[in-house]
């Protein structure tokens, strides 16, 4: 039962079971998060409170992962392969990057930022930040028109799972702000 405690909810936590997701309809909080996805989400454009913001920001990285598996993720190459110029074809993977030069695309990036300076339980977007860094192998081969390297598995709908937790549990027992 909730119960409202100096502005914020008393809540449970709760953990997604193991093969649920958020993206399939049964997250722990599902019904919360669609009740305040749908009140602090504009159609576009940035949220005006904090928690708005959490919300849309692991929403979009949910999105690219589920609807796009990754493919928005990270930059474009910054070199090319001689043989597919960078595109990771098949055989070949090559990416174009070294551990030490991957980088997430600005506007995922910004999502990250956003979460690591609002979220207080910082251990999700870490184990979601290092499936990341395995990612850049994870590319769309344009000549097959498949997606190669995800196993969209239990174990990668935990990642994003353990996020959305996450965030949902704090979004329910703490103050919500407006952005500055």
């Amino acid at each position: 039962m909730l119960t409202v405690l100096y502005g914020v909810q008393a809540v449970k936590k709760r953990v997604t079971k193991r093969g649920g997701c958020y993206w399939g309809g049964s997250g722990a909080y599902q019904k919360e998060y669609g009740a305040l996805y749908d009140k602090l989400i504009p159609p576009y454009g940035e949220a005006a409170t904090v928690h708005g913001e959490m919300i849309r920001a692991v929403t979009k990285l949910n999105y690219d992962y589920f609807n796009n598996g990754n493919c928005n993720l990270h930059e474009e190459y910054p070199s090319l392969c001689g043989d597919c110029e960078g595109r990771g074809c098949l055989g070949c993977h090559y990416n174009g990057y070294t551990d030490d030069e991957f980088e997430l695309e600005w506007g995922f990036q910004a999502y990250v930022d956003f979460l690591k300076s609002h979220l207080k339980d910082l251990q999700p977007l870490d184990a979601l930040l290092r499936f990341f860094q395995r990612t850049p192998e994870v590319v769309w081969d344009r000549d097959q028109y498949t997606l190669k390297d995800l196993a969209f598995d239990d174990d990668e709908l935990k990642l994003y799972s353990d996020l959305m937790d996450a965030v949902m549990y704090q979004v329910l027992t703490t103050p919500n702000k407006p952005r500055k």
